[in-house]
């Protein structure tokens, strides 16, 4: 069953205002975080920042950041790049269209995955309770 979508049309309002600080004061909007429960302990097992695959390239500050905050929960950062807005816009023809482009930031490595391999990527054993997540050299 789909969850119902809770955010709808973000209020940007606090960024506006962010912006209006001085250039020493820096925010990091996190797209996502994956929390998994086992039994009564909640673990979180990746920070996630996603993008449209037409958005431009992160800033190099903003990488180390998510590193950064991953590497203090003991969790992979992932970037994902991604066509989802296509589908909804009716450009794809069907869901198997979807395209998952994964950096994993700790150890830089890339993957892309249609619909199916990133769905069982993130329900599936891949990003565990256990924090096993397939890539190699991968930190976390």
């Amino acid at each position: 069953m789909t969850k119902p979508e809770k955010s709808y049309d973000r209020d940007l309002s606090y960024s506006q205002w962010h912006r209006t600080l001085s250039d020493k004061c820096y925010m990091v909007d996190i797209d996502g975080i994956e929390v998994r429960f086992h039994s009564l302990e909640r673990k979180i097992v990746a920070v996630i920042e996603t993008r449209d695959y037409r958005a431009s390239k992160l800033p190099q500050w903003r990488i180390d950041t998510l590193i950064d905050l991953a590497n203090g929960v003991k969790a992979p950062a992932f970037i994902i790049r991604h066509n989802c807005c296509q589908q909804f816009n009716g450009v794809l023809s069907h869901k198997n269209s979807f395209r998952f482009n994964i950096l994993h930031l700790q150890s830089k490595t890339k993957k892309t995955m249609t619909e199916t391999e990133y769905r069982n990527f993130l329900e599936g054993s891949i990003l565990s309770f256990n924090n096993d997540i397939g890539f190699s050299n991968a930190k976390g």
